[in-house]
């Protein structure tokens, strides 16, 4: 009988051992899977993340490409381009004199070139006779 007990024993340890590299395979694909579909979503949230990101970049974009659009139609105007043609490039219509009024140095205050006037005392009223002359003569 020890020879039966022993292989049933053995037989035991031989089930209970295939029992738990069973349950520890099982596990471990358990895992492999719950990792499979961890992975794709944790990519899915970065890529939504960046796809916003994205988005208010885009939109801050077309907000500047707008404006850019604008500027470019006001460049193309004629009053806007003969104005730069006048102030930058210093020309002229036909006909049109150019005058360069260059910049003097800062003149000294009104205070000290002005000198009050004062009126003499007497009246120069009878020096100067103008004669009237009526439009109806």
């Amino acid at each position: 009988m020890t020879n039966k007990s022993a292989v049933a024993g053995r037989t035991a340890v031989t089930v209970a051992r295939r029992r738990g590299l069973l349950r520890l395979a099982l596990v471990s694909v358990l895992i492999l899977v719950a990792a499979g579909y961890v992975s794709p979503a944790y990519n899915f949230y970065t890529r939504s993340v960046e796809i916003s990101a994205e988005k208010g970049t885009q939109e801050e974009l077309l907000a500047r490409n707008g404006e850019l659009l604008q500027e470019k139609e006001r460049l193309l105007q004629e009053p806007f381009i003969e104005a730069a043609a006048r102030q930058e490039l210093g020309l002229v219509k036909p006909g049109e004199q150019s005058y360069i009024v260059e910049e003097m140095e800062d003149p000294a205050p009104l205070e000290e070139i002005a000198t009050p006037v004062v009126a003499p005392e007497t009246s120069l009223t009878g020096l100067y006779s103008i004669p009237f002359i009526s439009a109806t003569e």
